[in-house]
Formats: structure tokens, C-alpha cells, sequence
């Protein structure tokens, strides 16, 4: 033992804890003195041993909230504040082995001692919570543990001790510590969290294929409701068709009719009125009648031409009109010279009636007031075609014409009324002894 010692106080025999100075002696056969203020303390160094008493460590208390558990079925409530807590012992801390605490019961203690009271002032201990500390903890001659706020849980308290001299006993006191958790942190709670997921998911299943289906059900009615349409539509369009085709026609039967009957007949009157007119044995008034009634016959079939062309489905293509626009300045400018431009490719576009007669009408009425009024003697016609867009451009070389005129003249607001019926737009630029150039533009569609 040359690394260890020991300490002795007055419990061990000592006069007192101060010794005069100077006043030792060792004797022959060994033995020591010290001389002190009450007296002396002699001994021999070889009768000094440790006792070799190893005393039982035993738990002595339990207290929770630091007031004891009683024994038996009359314990009382420990109080917890606003929490009070049936607990009590079966039997004494020292014979129970085994302690259930609820989760509420966070705050316990335990008291322990050594049984060897020699000097029981001199007894040390070590505690551990198995399950907790890692460690033996140190409490020196304290003995009292405490412990707060364990998770549940199962631990093990175990305490030991020594003797008065110091050495530590093998015998250990150990007590089971069973914490139980709160209801929600049950087996059983978990059990029923387990089951309440479970029940969602099979709930948020059966919602997600209820979902599914009114969509697969939204989808089937749309899909319905858009082949009730489709056929609706194709029914409409069949319809329409038959109607187009009827009204197709009736244009063509009368514009048939009109070229047959009132045509011919128109034909047959100007034929006869010209022949009568090279009757010899006929007056002066007589034959200036029959040619007025030429003149009236002549520009009759003219008109009944136009009217047969514009009703004529026969001519509702854009190359059509431009064929007739064609003839019909061939026809009107034949005594002035005049050039003719138009797209190369002949146009299947189809256009509408009232949009092929009011560009033609249009047209002829511009020709019309250059040979009346222009004294043009050269006229450049200009049609283009640019997808939708469509433009007829005039323009001669002519005396123009004065600001107001174009502004007030009765024949130049047709013409605008007319471009504004077919949703088109009609642009003059004249000036005196400039010429006039007049432009249609319009989206055909």
C-alpha cells in the first residue's frame, strides 16, 4: 500500500486534532507517541490495519417530488402541484426490487446507506441509473440520489459503498425503475396511430379513385358532349350545304331564265328594231324612234348580262371577277389606250356575290367617269392579290379633279358607300392636270 493513506479524527481514537510541536517520541520496541493539548495518542505502526468489514448497502428511502412513498394501501397522493399521482409501496424501499413510475412522476429520489457503523460519517458512496448514466457518479458521503424528467423507459438504480476505511464493498443494492409512457406513446396508441393511417390511406385511396372516376366520368361527358357538338357542327354544315347547294341552284336557274327568256327576248328586239330602221317607205320620227328603242334593247341585254354573271355560281372565283373586270375594260376603253395588270396565276379563291358585284359595279363606274369626265388618253389598271388582301388600282392621265369635287360630287360618294358595304376602302388622289388614281382595297376571306 505505498501508494495510498489514510486519514484518522477523533472517532478513531485522536486527543485532539492539535499537537504540540516537538512532542513526539519512538520507543525501543516501536511504538510511537505524539503528545497533544489533551493528552498524547501512542501506537504501534504495525498494529495500524484497515477493517476488513465490508458492510451491505441497502436503499433506505423513496420519495417523489422529495416527499417519502409510504408503505401499504393507506399511502397517500403525493403531491404534484395541479398533478397528484396514486403511488405506494407493497413493502419496504429495502425489499422492493422492482418500481413502476407514470410518466408524470419525473422528479424521485433515492436514499441509501452503508451498514457499518463504526463511523458511519466515513462511509462513501457511487450511484448509477442503468440506462441513463454512463458512469458511476461520486457522491462522496452524500446519500441521496435524484433523478428528473427520464424518458419512459426501464432503468436500473444501483448504489454502492464502503466501510468506514474506505474500501468499496462488492455488494451492490439495485432497484427496477419501469417509467410507463403517456397514453399517447402506448403500445396501443401507436397501435391506433398504425390503424388511423392506415384508415387514411385507404381513405385517400378510395378518395383518389373516386376522384379518378368522376374525372374518367367528367372526361366520358365532354368526350360525349364534344361528339354531340362534332355531329351538331357536321349536321349544321350538312345543312348548310344543302342550302348553298339549293341556293346554288336557284341562282343558276335564274340566271339561266333571265339569259333564255328575258335575254333572248331582249336580243329579238334589238335585232327587229334594227331592221325596221332600214325600212325605205318609213318617216324621220318613225326610225329615230325604233333606234332609241335599239339603244334601250342593247343596254337591257348589257344589264341582264351583268345581272346573269353576278348571279351565276358559275363565276364566284377571284379569277373570275379579274376575267371580267378584263372584258369589261376591253369593252369601255376600247377608243383610249390603257394597260392591264394583273397575278399571273389565275386565283380559285372563292369570293362572296355581293363582294364579286359591288367591286365590279365599282369598277365600271370609275371607267365610266374617266370616259366622261377624265379626257384621258391613257389609263394604267393595276390588280394585286397578296393572300387575303385584294386591291384594284386606276389611274389616269387625265385633267383631275378639284378637293371639293371628290368631297361633294354625288357619283364619288357612291363609290365610297359602296367600298364601305363590302368592308373595304376607296382612296382618291387627284389633282388639276395631274390625273386621278383611285384605289378599292378590301380583305377577301
Amino acid at each position: 500500500n505505498k501508494n495510498t493513506f489514510s486519514n484518522f479524527d477523533l472517532s478513531d481514537g485522536l486527543q485532539s486534532y492539535e499537537f504540540n510541536y516537538n512532542a513526539y517520541l519512538q520507543a525501543r520496541n516501536g511504538e510511537m507517541y505524539f503528545g497533544g493539548v489533551n493528552g498524547f495518542n501512542v501506537f504501534h505502526p504495525d498494529s495500524v490495519r484497515d477493517e476488513g468489514y465490508l458492510p451491505p448497502i441497502v436503499i433506505t428511502d423513496f420519495q417523489i417530488f422529495n416527499k417519502p412513498v409510504s408503505i401499504g394501501s393507506n399511502g397517500k397522493p403525493i403531491d404534484q402541484g395541479e398533478k397528484k399521482a396514486e403511488l405506494f409501496l407493497h413493502k419496504s424501499i429495502t425489499a422492493t426490487n422492482k418500481i413502476i413510475l407514470t410518466y408524470e412522476q419525473n422528479v424521485f429520489s433515492f436514499g441509501y446507506a452503508a451498514l457499518d457503523y463504526t463511523a458511519p460519517e466515513n462511509n462513501k458512496y457511487a450511484y448509477k441509473m442503468e440506462g441513463f448514466d454512463k458512469n458511476w457518479i461520486n457522491a462522496g458521503t452524500r446519500r441521496l440520489a435524484t433523478y428528473t424528467n427520464l424518458d419512459p423507459g426501464d432503468y436500473v438504480f444501483k448504489v454502492k459503498g464502503t466501510n468506514n476505511d474506505g474500501i468499496w464493498s462488492k455488494e451492490k443494492a439495485a432497484v427496477i425503475i419501469i417509467i410507463t409512457p403517456p397514453p399517447w406513446k402506448t403500445w396501443w396508441a401507436y397501435t391506433i396511430y398504425v390503424l388511423i393511417l392506415i384508415a387514411a390511406l385507404v381513405g385517400f385511396r378510395r378518395y383518389e379513385l373516386k376522384k379518378r372516376k368522376r374525372k374518367e366520368e367528367e372526361q366520358l361527358r365532354r368526350e360525349r358532349e364534344a361528339a354531340k357538338l362534332r355531329e351538331a357542327k357536321l349536321e349544321a354544315k350538312t345543312i348548310q350545304a344543302e342550302k348553298e347547294i339549293e341556293k346554288q341552284q336557284i341562282r343558276t336557274r335564274i340566271a339561266t331564265d333571265l339569259h333564255d327568256e328575258i335575254g333572248s327576248n331582249l336580243s329579238s328586239i334589238s335585232l327587229i328594231s334594227g331592221m325596221l330602221q332600214n325600212q325605205p317607205d318609213l318617216s324621220k320620227e318613225i326610225k329615230e324612234s325604233l333606234l332609241d328603242v335599239n339603244y334601250a334593247a342593247s343596254k337591257s341585254t348589257e344589264s341582264i348580262r351583268d345581272i346573269v354573271w353576278f348571279i351565276n355560281p358559275m363565276s364566284d372565283q377571284l379569277s373570275d371577277l379579274i376575267s371580267r373586270l378584263k372584258e369589261t375594260a376591253n369593252s369601255m376603253l376600247a377608243n383610249i389606250e390603257f394597260i392591264f395588270e394583273s397575278p399571273e396565276t389565275e386565283s380559285v379563291k372563292k369570293i362572296n356575290p355581293e363582294v364579286k358585284r359591288n367591286v365590279y359595279l365599282i369598277f365600271k363606274e370609275i371607267l365610266n367617269n374617266i370616259i366622261k369626265h377624265s379626257q384621258a388618253s391613257q389609263v394604267d389598271i393595276c390588280i394585286k392579290e397578296d393572300g387575303n388582301n385584294f386591291s384594284v388600282s386606276i389611274k389616269d392621265n387625265g385633267v383631275g379633279f378639284k378637293e371639293s369635287t371628290v368631297k361633294k360630287g354625288n357619283g364619288l360618294l357612291n363609290l365610297q358607300s359602296r367600298a364601305e358595304q363590302i368592308n373595304g376602302k376607296l382612296d382618291i388622289l387627284t389633282s388639276l392636270g395631274e390625273g386621278t388614281k383611285t384605289t378599292l382595297h378590301l380583305n377577301i376571306t
